[in-house]
């Protein structure tokens, strides 16, 4: 089912232009948890997070692991995401920074 940007919640006065507003409403709605929203977003940008993590872990299957663990505390967390504090991916990639794969090093 394609989502329709006009029933997205809007991100208003971001500090800066955000490079994928699409994202950011993506991310607004999926905060007021709507599901669809968030299964959205996660195909939109599942593969960009997991190309991060590939390149800094190296093991395929370990980077899968860490790229569900992030999407989990995308899901927990995206109510905190406010878009007048950056951009949508660049919240996303905070939220990947917190992550840390001790257990596997």
């Amino acid at each position: 089912m394609k989502l329709s940007s006009a029933a997205l919640p809007v991100a208003e006065n971001t500090a800066a232009a955000d490079p994928d507003p699409a994202l950011a409403a993506l991310l607004l709605a999926a905060g007021c948890g709507d599901q669809q929203a968030f299964a959205h977003l996660y195909d939109i940008s599942c593969a960009r997070v997991h190309g991060l993590v590939l390149q800094t872990i190296c093991d395929r299957a370990l980077a899968e692991e860490l790229t569900e663990r992030v999407f989990l505390k995308i899901w927990r967390t995206c109510p905190l995401f406010d878009s007048r504090e950056g951009s949508a991916f660049g919240w996303i990639l905070s939220v990947l920074l917190e992550q840390q794969p001790v257990p596997y090093l």
